[in-house]
């Protein structure tokens, strides 16, 4: 199954949005593959920053006091290809 997504500028979106120009959809995974470095990015690699006021931290029945934390917490997720 092939997920599709719309994000973008207001300005780049509303055109679509009404019906005027038609969506154009590319594979995530193309721009992490372009040859020019400078517009490459892999769309499908993430960085979640989650606010530790807002999440309960425990590790090996510990709870972490989210004071004691110097900055909040980061995940990344790879892509799935990178993952196997």
């Amino acid at each position: 199954m092939s997920s599709k997504y719309l994000y973008g500028k207001r300005k780049f979106l509303l055109p679509v949005i009404n019906e005027v120009v038609s969506p154009r959809f590319s594979d995530l995974s193309y721009f992490s593959r372009l040859e020019n470095g400078r517009i490459r990015d892999d769309e499908a690699y993430r960085v979640f920053e989650l606010d530790r006021s807002d999440f309960v931290i425990t590790i090996n029945g510990h709870q972490l006091n989210p004071a004691s934390l110097t900055r909040n917490p980061t995940m990344s997720l790879p892509p799935l290809s990178k993952r196997l």
